[in-house]
């Protein structure tokens, strides 16, 4: 199959779930691109488990032909991280991890694409799924196959299996995105005052706390977001903070 060397399971999995009921087929060749998924009704979708950005020339290209594209990210609520021996399956450990994403978790991710958003053509879909990832303990500390680590470990990750699909959410006009405010948002408000809001829902109060400062990164990086797409517009200073109105 083409373009699956690198691909987790997790990809695969999610790939042939939407292929399946769409009534879709997968790794369609569109001139120099290889769509994830297309639809019986000539809809792209793209599924992307990291690094959303990457696909920005893709999008380009899809846009510009004027095709209805949605992007499929994988927002991991859940993660069991079970740690295998290097040279067999058997499992030396299985636990929780204390990572755990939300919905402003993708937004980090769409930095990249902010100048597609929004477009009538293109649609995010936030999958919320519980996931185990699988690591291979080594004996001496590695790299990992990215190159990203900042300071060597003892495994390698090999596979993120699905385990469950909980919810998705979907965003496509500037009113969907408008809806990462919470409703008693003042207008205008500091990001401080936000983050303070959104840390305060019910859904988050559970949060571990690795994923609590994790969330307030993410809730800064929403604000530039929102901005960037006119949602929000800076105004003057209240203090130490920046003020910012909802424009839209």
């Amino acid at each position: 199959m083409i373009n699956t060397f690198n691909e987790t399971k997790l990809h695969n999995t999610l790939k042939k779930i939407y292929a399946f009921e769409k009534n879709g087929k997968t790794e369609q060749k569109i001139r120099n691109y290889i769509a994830d998924v297309t639809t019986e009704n000539n809809e792209i979708i793209e599924i992307q488990t990291s690094n959303v950005s990457i696909l920005k020339e893709k999008l380009n290209f899809y846009l510009s032909e004027n095709k209805k594209v949605t992007i499929v990210y994988p927002v991991i609520e859940e993660k069991t991280i079970e740690t295998q021996n290097e040279t067999s399956a058997e499992i030396l450990s299985k636990r929780k991890s204390q990572k755990q994403e939300t919905i402003y978790s993708l937004i980090r991710q769409l930095t990249g694409l902010s100048t597609f958003i929004p477009h009538k053509n293109l649609t995010i879909e936030a999958l919320f799924v519980s996931v185990t990832e699988i690591r291979k303990k080594t004996d001496e500390k590695l790299q990992n196959r990215t190159n990203t680590r900042r300071f060597k470990k003892n495994y390698l990750i090999t596979e993120k299996k699905l385990n469950e699909i909980r919810r998705k959410t979907l965003f496509n006009t500037l009113d969907d995105y408008k809806k990462l405010l919470p409703q008693n948002t003042p207008n205008p408000f500091t990001p401080p005052e936000l983050k303070k809001i959104i840390l305060n829902q019910e859904e988050y109060k559970s949060l571990t706390k690795r994923s609590r400062k994790n969330l307030e990164k993410n809730i800064a990086v929403t604000i530039w977001f929102l901005e960037k797409i006119k949602i929000l517009k800076k105004t003057q200073k209240k203090g130490r903070s920046f003020l910012y109105t909802i424009e839209y």
